[in-house]
Parts: C-alpha cells; structure tokens; sequence
C-alpha cells in the first residue's frame, strides 16, 4: 500500500520535471529561431551558440528523466522479496529507503522516504539484506526491520 502510493508519487514527481523540461526545450526551440532572423555579427554567433548550449542541457537532462522513468517502471514492477533489490522499499533503524530511481526524499502519508539508486553508496550497502539482518553504512549499524 505505502509502496503504491510512493511509486504513484514519484511518477508525478517525474511527470512534472518532463513538463518543465519540454516547455524548457520549447522556449529555448523558439528563441535559436528569432536569434536566426536576427543580424548578423559576433553578438548573434554568441547568442546562438548559448542557445545551443542550453538545448543540449535540456537534451542530456530529458535523457536522464527517461532512464529515471524506466527505472521507476521496472521498479514498480519488482515483486515484493525477502530480499533487497531494485524496486524494494525498505523499512531500517534510519528510516525508510526505496531502491529505484534517485530521487531524494519524497513524502508520502507524513513519512519521508528516501528514493535511493541501487548504486548509490547506500543503496549498494542494503543490496541483498533480509528483514532482521544487520548491516553498517558509515560507522552506523543498520537494522533492516522490513522490506515491502
């Protein structure tokens, strides 16, 4: 249940970077055609190449929010195990840890989730764990109390 509503939550989460981002790729589509029709000149070559700059940004981050999307996908449709891998969210003595896309903290139902990559230093260290296990991240024992 929890887990349903935080995968829901970061499908939105992501939906609306890929707004932000088209509406970005868009702004920045229309301005490289003005400065085209502009004069010629150093000022113009600047501004063009700026521009350029700017859609490859956008290009490389619309790339990365795809591979998050898919990552969150294939997470979701991870079924629940015993133990820890890609699409686990995972209960500890820290808190709460979902293995996916990396997303930072997401509050879902007044908790604060941590949406971790399962390369990510911490991510790495609860691969595998099993509900009761112990583990240490950075001189910190670790508890894994459940995994859903």
């Amino acid at each position: 249940m929890l887990k349903s509503k935080l995968i829901k939550t970061c499908q939105s989460l992501l939906e609306e970077k890929e707004i932000e981002l088209k509406s970005s790729e868009e702004s920045a589509r229309q301005s490289a055609a003005s400065e085209t029709k502009s004069s010629a000149g150093d000022k113009h070559e600047t501004a063009r190449e700026l521009i350029h700059q700017e859609r490859e940004i956008i290009t490389q981050r619309l790339t990365e929010l795809y591979k998050q999307m898919n990552e969150l996908n294939l997470a979701g449709s991870n079924n629940e195990s015993d133990v820890i891998k890609l699409g686990s969210l995972v209960k500890t003595s820290l808190g709460y840890f979902f293995l996916g896309p990396s997303l930072g903290f997401v509050k879902v139902n007044d908790l604060k989730i941590a949406c971790v990559s399962t390369s990510s230093p911490i991510g790495e260290v609860l691969l595998g764990k099993t509900t009761g296990s112990v583990t240490e991240f950075r001189n910190n024992p670790i508890k894994i109390e459940s995994i859903e």
